[in-house]
């Protein structure tokens, strides 16, 4: 039976790490692509082009570390990746600005005003989007999961390990 379960998680994971190569690709290939096309706010094309990078290459460092044995470059594939993962956070609530503070652009390339490819804007809208709705997911989760241990200890004479 364990051996099931081991596999459906197994499975679940390696569907979650190709949906993320995926995204992440897209991500740094569209920043790249369209890299002049938002004079209305210059940053957002960098902004998807790093966090697409950064994002592969986190996940990189992350495979890396799981085929090392426990050495000084597993130590340093953890730090480095701790650093990283903070990097793009701070990265992320900057684009988060980038993005909302032109939300909604001028989509017309024609026109006379300053435009936003449509593609890269609503890319990079729904990515932030999506990774807001999966932060407070996993919070919500994780609340409920300390609540829960908290009144197992707490009302229950057995201890939770």
């Amino acid at each position: 039976m364990e051996t099931t379960e081991r596999a459906a998680r197994k499975s679940f994971v390696v569907v979650i790490n190709m949906i993320a190569w995926m995204i992440l690709i897209t991500a740094a290939g569209l920043g790249t692509t369209h890299f002049h096309e938002c004079p209305v706010q210059p940053n957002l094309p960098i902004y998807i082009t790093v966090i697409g990078a950064t994002g592969l290459f986190s996940l990189l460092l992350m495979y890396l570390r799981n085929t090392l044995d426990d050495c000084l470059l597993a130590r340093f594939c953890s730090a480095f990746s701790l650093m990283l993962c903070v990097f793009i956070v701070f990265w992320f609530f900057a684009g988060t600005y980038w993005i909302y503070s032109i939300y909604p652009p001028n989509y017309d390339s024609t026109s006379t005003g300053i435009h936003c490819h449509r593609t890269l804007y609503l890319f990079a809208f729904w990515f932030n989007n999506i990774c807001f709705l999966c932060m407070s997911i996993l919070f919500v989760f994780c609340l409920y999961t300390i609540l829960n241990n908290c009144t197992i200890v707490f009302f229950t004479d057995r201890a939770v390990c």
